[in-house]
């Protein structure tokens, strides 16, 4: 467990282009053979993440692990590359089943790795959101291919609303594109 905020330095990164996750054979978790479980996002994440741990540990069929990084999400890889380091943890723990939340700081212009804009505005501060729903639909989309890759159960926790109306108008965006994208994958379950 990632007890002071998630990573703060990566490991080395494996080539994207020749790693390949592992099929998983989906079979009943038992004290033998655990369920492996992999809790990961943004601070969402490690507010409920280790609560979750809490209670799967007593199970003594579940294995889990729990990483997130404050402040970070799928609109910033320039803040924080999650595509990169989910190549680098998702093989390390080889889950059987991945929980994964990011949006509580998505709500914003979408930046690309070197730091120019993807999309300069955040969601209902553009006109039309459509430039913004595609790229963030995008991101959502590798993000849910990749975790639920290799026979993997992803599922994918939305976010809690804001006490800003402003806030919570942008996240029901985002809300959104993950549902839509969550209903394209037959591995990915979304929970409200």
């Amino acid at each position: 467990m990632v007890a002071d905020g998630g990573p703060t330095t990566l490991p080395p990164l494996p080539s994207t282009s020749t790693t390949e996750l592992p099929v998983k054979e989906r079979s009943v978790p038992t004290a033998e053979d655990p369920a492996e479980l992999l809790i990961l996002g943004d601070s969402d994440a490690g507010t409920f993440g280790p609560y979750l741990k809490t209670l799967l540990d007593q199970t003594g069929i579940v294995a889990t692990t729990v990483d997130y990084k404050v402040s970070s999400g799928l609109a910033r890889p320039d803040f924080f590359d999650w595509p990169a380091y989910m190549r680098t943890i998702v093989p390390q723990v080889n889950p059987d089943i991945v929980v994964a939340t990011f949006g509580g700081n998505d709500g914003q212009g979408l930046r690309n790795l070197d730091e120019s804009w993807a999309v300069n505005h955040p969601p209902g501060e553009g006109g039309d959101d459509a430039d913004w729903i595609a790229e963030y639909g995008k991101r959502v989309g590798d993000a849910m291919d990749y975790l639920a890759d290799g026979n993997r159960t992803l599922i994918w926790v939305g976010i809690p609303n804001d006490d800003n109306p402003e806030v919570t108008a942008r996240m029901q965006v985002q809300d959104q594109v993950v549902r839509a994208g969550a209903a394209k994958r037959e591995n990915v379950v979304f929970i409200d």
